[in-house]
């Protein structure tokens, strides 16, 4: 994924997963977090995904997590509809 020089609010909420899985390059990763970093709205969007992984995280570790198929399933719909 490759992000436009000023990225947008749209882009952010496009790349969060990317980000969130360190998959974004560096220059891209650089202007997501300098865009997060000025955008309150973006800001706590980041927050939130962070918070759903973390528990997601957290879900695995307690139960020795969900299979890899529930993990998978859980993953595509914040892919497919955000969070």
């Amino acid at each position: 994924m490759t992000l436009s020089h000023e990225i947008t609010c749209q882009e952010v909420a496009t790349a969060i997963t990317a980000y969130l899985e360190g998959a974004l390059a560096p220059p891209d990763r650089d202007r997501f977090e300098g865009h997060c970093g000025k955008c309150p709205k973006c800001q706590l969007l980041l927050e939130q995904w962070q918070a759903v992984v973390g528990s997601l995280a957290r879900l695995e570790d307690r139960a020795k997590g969900p299979s890899g198929e529930e993990k998978q399933k859980l993953m595509t719909l914040f892919h497919e509809h955000g969070f």
